[in-house]
């Protein structure tokens, strides 16, 4: 469509905390599966920071929060989205169709 030429568009339906993510998943899967669905006190991050890359790099994320506008992708393109939850959900079952997250009980 020649309104779209030369843009640059944010498919994004909406920003989610990871935790959230965790929240939800636990919510669908957590009877069958181990998810991590409660946060880490901060002390405990800056501790593991000492000594974990990964948590360095959460540390230095954590209280910033991003947020994108998706009204010129809805407006140009005619993009709906489908809920974030929604598209986690099916996600998640399909890495555990697809054998990507093996089908197997909590223990």
């Amino acid at each position: 469509m020649p309104e779209a030429a030369n843009k640059r568009f944010i498919l994004v339906a909406e920003t989610v905390w990871f935790l959230k993510l965790g929240e939800w998943l636990h919510e669908k899967w957590g009877k069958k599966y181990k998810v991590v669905h409660k946060g880490l006190p901060y002390f405990l991050l800056c501790v593991a920071s000492l000594w974990d890359a990964q948590a360095r790099t959460v540390k230095g994320h954590v209280g910033h929060f991003h947020t994108f506008d998706n009204s010129t992708t809805k407006g140009v393109l005619g993009i709906e989205f489908h809920g974030m939850q929604q598209s986690v959900c099916e996600m998640s079952e399909t890495l555990i169709e697809t054998g990507y997250v093996p089908r197997s009980k909590k223990k």
